[in-house]
């Protein structure tokens, strides 16, 4: 990365620092935890899962079959979800 993205062919330390922030296992290209430019911490793939099976299960008022049809799985995926994230139904 250092040597594509440097200027004349000369790789400067700052490229270096640059292209190896990103090597820790499980790192996502911000850096690994370190906040984003807009003060965001980096979410894992899970946690944006549960958050967005949280918002559809809330459009549709905990209706599972419609949350299933939104989401693309089957009821039954849907319910190992719910578990695996201990994720709540809204009150109808």
């Amino acid at each position: 990365q250092a040597t594509v993205r440097a200027r004349d062919g000369l790789i400067t330390p700052d490229l270096l620092e640059s292209a190896t922030a990103g090597d820790e296992p499980g790192s996502v290209a911000t850096g690994g935890g370190t906040p984003t430019p807009h003060g965001e911490t980096p979410r894992t793939l899970h946690q944006v899962e549960a958050e967005h099976i949280q918002h559809v299960l809330d459009y549709t008022g905990g209706h599972k079959g419609r949350s299933s049809e939104i989401l693309g799985i089957s009821r039954p995926a849907l319910d190992r979800k719910i578990a695996k994230y201990g994720l709540r139904l809204p009150e109808r």
